[in-house]
This record gives C-alpha cells, structure tokens and sequence, in this order.
C-alpha cells in the first residue's frame, strides 16, 4: 500500500511537471513565434530582431522559472491574497526591467560578434521611449503569466480541499450510519424477546418454536448489520421472517399480505430500515387491537423504490418520537439527502407509512 502511494505521488509530481514546462514552451514559444511573424510580413526580420527575439524567448522563460522556484521555495501558495499581490506587482516590475536590459546586453554582444561579417547592421541602441515600450508590453506578460500560475495552483488547492472535505464529510456519514444501525440490533432483539416473554405463560410450545424463530432472524439481521446495503429480496426475506415469528404469537390477530414487483428484488436497500417499521407496525398497532388487524407490504418501481406499509390502528405523534421512526428518518437523510421520502400518516382505520428512494443512486 505504502508502495503503491508513492508511486502515485511519483505520477502526479511528474504529469504537474511534464504541464508546466509544456506550457512554458508553448507560451513563450508561441509569443516568440508571433513577434517573428510580425516582422516577416513586415519585411522587418534582421539578424539584430532574430537576436532580440531569440534572447526574449530564453530569458523570459529563465526568469518565469526562478519566479516560480521562487513562489514555491517562499511558500507564496499558501499565503493571503492581500499579501501576494503586491509581491508578484514588486516581482513582475524586476523581471520585467531584467529582461529589457539582458536582451539590450545579449543584442550589444551578438552584434558585436558579428561586426566583421558580411550582415548588414542596423543600430543596436535603443531610445528611452522604446525601453520603455518594452518595459510596459514585458510587464504585461509576466503579469499574466503571474496570474495564469497562481491561478492554476489556487485552483489546483480549492479542487484538492473540497475532494478532502468530501472525503471527511463521507467518513463523517459512515460513522453515523454505523452507530444507527447499531442501535437498530438491540431495539429489535428487545421487541421480539417482549414477543416471546408474552407466550411463555399461554403457551410454551410455541415460545420455543419463536425462540427458534427468532434465533433465525438474528442470525440475518446481525450478517445484515454490517453491510451498507443489501438486494431488497434480502431484507423482504427477514421481514417475512420475523412477521412469521409474530404470527405464532398472534394467530388469528396478525394477518400479512406482500404485493412486491418483481423488479423491486433485485434493487440495494439499506439493512433492517423496512424491518424496523415492521416491528412498528406490529407493536404499535396490531398488539393494541382485540381483534388484531392487517399488515400489508407493497412496492413498485419507477425511476424509484416506493415500499408502502399499511397497518391496522391508530397513528400517534407520540409514537413518531420512538427510536424506529427518529432511525429510519436520519438513516434517509444520511444516504439520501433530499431525494429521499419518508412519511407516516393516518387514513381512516389504518396507518400508511410509505418509502421513496431514489434507484439511480444505487448505479
């Protein structure tokens, strides 16, 4: 892993390094390439425009590469915008009166070589206007280029700090959804024990067949729990499950009903969130009732899950105040944000809790 690591930073460090000097070359390069055939179609191109321009490419180039070394080496990326400014302003202002004088050096020089060729020559001094001139459209450039740099960099950081604040915010989640789930175990383990303490006294035969019932669905919901999200057929599974182990306790009271789409089977769902209403259903509803009462689970898909859970009983806000419903909503939000739907409310003589959640997220 550490290996592998470092061979990534190798990568990265040589791609920034292999782009920066592709664009020093293309920039200054380009320029140069312009200014010379500015002078072609102007007939202008002499021996003394190709040592200017020649010694304009190089020393540009050198100069932008030591402000760079420089900005790096000085830790200028990491420092406020109102102290940066006027640095690279100081900055731009020397490079640019360094390179007018080297290039009227390197020109005196060359063509001082030159004197006794056969070319022909024109002056080699410049007026104080036309330093001036080149001093003002030098400065120009590097500030530019100065902008261009620090831009890319700025950007470069902006780009890595959000990817960190992704990644934090992410782990930030996990760590949410972990502890959820983990309340989820106990909650349902101490309702199906309650389930079970109740026919110890009326009928002890069918307290072991719950017991062994019951050892099956936590057998399920403890492999569940540690996943993030499991096929929906899964989680039905565990459902039908535990609703089996109710049925042995309520008989008659309890009756089920599933109208599942086929397509709903195969789709992520995040562990115990339907178990959890289930046991709602069961606890808050059909345990309150003489006559007992219905509890029906239906899907269908479109671009998302709908699971719709119906129950015979009365809805209470003090109800909604319990762990399940407090669970299911912030475990919604968690992996959904806003795209995901929960809501329970009363329609007439049952509670309608219903599910919406968004398939594309699982693809």
């Amino acid at each position: 892993m550490i290996c592998l690591r470092f061979k990534e930073l190798f990568v990265n460090v040589g791609y920034k390094n292999r782009l920066y000097w592709l664009s020093q070359f293309v920039g200054w390069g380009g320029l140069t390439t312009i200014y010379a055939l500015v002078h072609i179609f102007q007939n202008k191109l002499s021996i003394t425009k190709i040592i200017f321009l020649s010694s304009f490419f190089i020393v540009a180039l050198g100069l932008t590469h030591l402000f760079r070394w420089v900005v790096i080496g000085g830790g200028w990326l990491n420092k406020r915008l109102e102290w940066l400014v006027p640095r690279v302003l100081i900055a731009v202002l020397i490079k640019s009166t360094i390179l007018v004088y080297s290039i009227s050096i390197v020109q005196g020089a060359g063509l001082y070589l030159l004197e006794n060729k056969v070319f022909a020559l024109e002056s080699i001094y410049w007026s104080f206007g036309e330093m001036l001139i080149q001093f003002v459209n030098s400065a120009v450039f590097f500030f530019i280029w100065s902008c261009l740099y620090l831009g890319f960099h700025y950007f470069e950081k902006s780009r890595l700090q959000e990817i960190e604040r992704l990644k934090l915010s992410a782990s930030t989640k996990e760590v949410e959804l972990n502890s959820l789930k983990y309340q989820l175990n106990p909650h349902f383990m101490f309702n199906s024990l309650n389930s079970i303490r109740a026919l110890i006294g009326e009928n002890p035969d069918k307290a072991k067949t719950s017991i062994t019932k019951l050892s099956n669905v936590l057998r399920g919901a403890l492999s569940m729990g540690q996943e993030k999200l499991v096929p929906f057929e899964t989680e039905l599974d565990l459902v039908k499950n535990y609703l089996e182990m109710e049925k042995i306790r309520f008989e008659e009271r309890l009756r089920i009903s599933y109208h599942i789409h086929p397509d709903s089977f195969s789709i992520p769902f995040p562990p115990l969130l339907l178990q959890t209403l289930v046991e709602n259903c069961v606890k808050h509803g059909i345990s309150k009732l003489v006559d007992g009462g219905v509890v029906s689970v239906s899907t269908y898909v479109n671009e998302y899950l709908h699971v719709t859970l119906v129950n015979s009983g009365v809805y209470s806000p003090i109800d909604d105040r319990g762990i399940g419903l407090v669970n299911t909503r912030q475990r919604i939000e968690l992996l959904f944000g806003t795209e995901g739907h929960f809501q329970i409310e009363q329609d007439g003589e049952f509670v309608n809790a219903s599910l919406r959640l968004p398939v594309k997220s699982f693809k």
